[in-house]
């Protein structure tokens, strides 16, 4: 969606949520930045959302007069998570270089923003990342050109486990004030007033072969599978979706109402409270499903024993007892 229907180029809800974010972490009343960016919370997590370049503008001018300018951009580039760069962020952590990969995540960087905002250029023994943002407004020009290049230098770390040295940066706009929390986010002091907003990286650091931790690259893909199977019809009822997740790890793990309930992004009360509203429970999924599991084990010559320990009981007791229940409650219905 686009906020409020409008049409303009913009930038990607996630990149905008940030803004909220930040605010929420400094206890600053919210509301302002989400009228100036005429969406909502909600509406800002949607995958298909996107905010006029003159929203973000108005936002961000809003945000700088409550919170001051000066070192507004490194706090931005700090609020992030796997939401934040979308499938484009993979292209980054699937790099065989930090260099190749900075290049394949800007080939696609559409997903963050409309227009060629960041650009590639070769040096001499090395590679300028350039930054223009395409709004009007010079002070969000500003800020967020200082938020893109701390997130490349940022990069560097998080991917390659060093930081970036021998790396310079220039920004187009005079110094926004105190420009100590941007000099440490950089690594070095940026020179102002220059005809561009640029990062020079040299080649030691762009051929720095990628070290991303897995959990990272998890939680990258984990987010994309949700997006998938939240764009996907609705199953007929939420008992259908639990009786699949336990079908699947029944013999991995003894089946728990909290961490099934975190997995569908409800609380373990809620959750209740729907299996409730469809006639049963969690517990009698778990049964259903382990009653099912148990007789396909012991049919395929399965010990009582393994059996028990392969739907999740802890002695072949709890079984045969488990087994009554439903014995009695199949002749009860």
């Amino acid at each position: 969606m686009k906020a409020r229907g409008s049409s303009s180029a913009g930038i990607s809800g996630a990149m905008a949520l940030r803004l909220v974010r930040l605010f929420v972490e400094r206890g600053e009343d919210t509301a302002p930045l989400l009228a100036a960016l005429g969406a909502t919370e909600g509406e800002l997590r949607l995958p298909s959302c996107r905010i006029p370049y003159a929203a973000l503008d108005r936002a961000i001018e809003a945000a700088a007069s409550r919170v001051g300018s000066a070192g507004l951009g490194a706090a931005l580039a700090r609020v992030r998570d796997e939401e934040t760069y979308g499938v484009a962020a993979l292209l980054l952590l699937a790099g065989p270089s930090f260099g190749e990969g900075l290049a394949r995540a800007i080939a696609y960087q559409r997903v963050w923003g409309d227009g060629e905002r960041f650009t590639l250029g070769a040096l001499r023994g090395g590679l300028a990342a350039r930054f223009e943002h395409p709004g009007r407004s010079a002070l969000a020009r500003a800020v967020l050109a200082e938020c893109a290049l701390v997130e490349i230098v940022g990069a560097v770390r998080l991917l390659t486990g060093r930081p970036a040295e021998g790396h310079a940066v220039q920004l187009r706009h005079d110094r926004l004030g105190s420009d100590e929390a941007l000099c440490a986010a950089l690594g070095v002091s940026p020179a102002y007033g220059r005809a561009e907003n640029a990062l020079a990286l040299p080649a030691e650091v762009v051929e720095r072969p990628v070290a991303a931790h897995p959990e990272l690259l998890g939680r990258a893909l984990e987010r994309i599978a949700l997006t998938a199977v939240a764009a996907l019809p609705a199953s007929a009822s939420l008992a259908d979706r639990i009786g699949s997740m336990l079908r699947a790890e029944l013999d991995v793990a003894a089946p728990r109402l909290e961490s099934v309930a975190r997995r569908l992004h409800m609380s373990a009360r809620t959750l209740q409270r729907r299996l409730q509203q469809e006639g049963t429970s969690f517990q009698d999924l778990v049964d259903r499903e382990r009653r099912a599991r148990a007789i396909d084990l012991i049919d395929r010559g399965a010990s009582a024993k393994e059996a028990a320990l392969l739907v999740g009981f802890a002695e072949p007791g709890s079984l045969a007892r488990a087994r009554k229940r439903w014995s009695a409650g199949a002749r009860g219905g």
